[in-house]
């Protein structure tokens, strides 16, 4: 009912008393807090990392940053990109985030300012290729420019594709230098080889039997899609917009309480010994007593134990929004939250 309002609610304007007495229906406040919250962060960016400026021409300044939070994401300079603009899998290797500022002559008015990318785009092309001893168009020799991320992956998929169909994949360069509005990035790349597996969990080893593993971004939702994606045709589309936030404390903004901290970097915090109501002010519930538990984490996701010393942690003790986005159990309280999960399961491309 709420996506059926001609203006749907934001995070801030949500009528949450009219919700907490079912005048829009029989939802979850919990599950609609997330996804209110989720969209908000969505169509936020923050530049980080400033790393100079110049003035190309006269009322013109470029800021240069090393990377940026697009949405949810955390861009860096040298990161791949999935694209809006192209056929859905091509992708930009990012080599500058830059914030243009114009000037009016007098210096006293801002004409225009906008943030984008430039870097070099590559689509994904086939060619047969029976000999798995030879080196492929895709090996890092043949590549040197691009990420090793996008040579391990293809790798992976061109050992299988090889041995089934006699093909392999391949990265091919199609511009260079190329500006595009951060608007027009769906958001990061991801590994097929390292997400199929989880997002198709039941298909995807006969998938690679057969030399058919997909780029993961055909199985993804992508930055914007939850704007529109379950409100009646007849209503008015909701415009997407990007909103610069200075910090990512701002992009949160009240989804986490006044006092949480956003710690920045690789390394994760140090352990966290005050008492658990006052620890809890992290990105859980503040006072909810949670924020002292320690969560299992399944090994394959980065915030485990093995790879602890790739964290990037978002403040607060152990559990903090693991707890908070946790859905432990949903299968089995499918009566408490009616159709979550299975509504989003006929969405086109079986996307998560």
């Amino acid at each position: 009912m709420l996506n059926n309002l001609q203006e749907p609610p934001s995070y801030d304007t949500a009528d949450w008393q009219g919700m907490l007495h079912k005048r829009y229906g029989n939802g979850d406040m919990e599950v609609d807090g997330s996804i209110l919250a989720a969209k908000a962060v969505d169509c936020t960016y923050t530049p980080f990392n400033f790393s100079k400026s110049v003035e190309p021409e006269p009322g013109l300044t470029e800021k240069h940053y090393d990377g940026l939070y697009l949405g949810a994401e955390k861009i860096w300079v040298g990161d791949p990109v999935r694209l809006q603009t192209t056929n859905g899998t091509d992708i930009m290797v990012v080599h500058s985030v830059v914030e243009g500022r114009r000037v009016s002559a007098m210096g006293n008015q801002v004409l225009q300012q906008s943030c984008y990318l430039i870097g070099d785009i590559y689509s994904l092309s086939t060619i047969p290729h029976s000999n798995p001893a030879l080196p492929t168009p895709a090996s890092p020799s043949n590549n040197p420019h691009l990420p090793s991320r996008l040579t391990e992956d293809l790798a992976n998929r061109n050992a299988r594709s090889i041995a089934a169909r006699r093909q392999a994949s391949f990265w091919k360069l199609v511009a260079t230098q190329r500006r595009l509005e951060i608007s027009d990035v769906k958001g990061r790349w991801y590994e097929a080889s390292l997400l199929l597996p989880i997002l198709q969990p039941q298909q995807y080893e006969e998938n690679a039997r057969q030399g058919l593993i997909q780029e993961a971004s055909l199985w993804m939702n992508s930055r914007g899609d939850c704007q529109n994606s379950n409100r009646p045709p007849s209503l008015p589309r909701v415009e997407r917009t990007l909103k610069k936030k200075e910090t990512r404390k701002e992009a949160l903004g009240r989804a986490v309480p006044p006092d949480a901290e956003i710690v920045d970097g690789v390394s994760p915090p140090q352990a966290n010994t005050e008492p658990a109501n006052r620890a809890a002010g992290g990105l859980g519930g503040a006072g909810s007593g949670q924020g002292s538990e320690v969560m299992e984490i399944d090994p394959r996701f980065e915030s485990s134990s093995a790879g602890d010393a790739k964290q990037r942690a978002l403040g607060g003790a152990a559990g903090g929004l693991d707890d908070f986005m946790s859905l432990d159990g949903m299968e089995d309280s499918q009566g408490s939250m009616p159709g979550f999960g299975r509504e989003y399961g006929s969405q086109s491309q079986g996307g998560y």
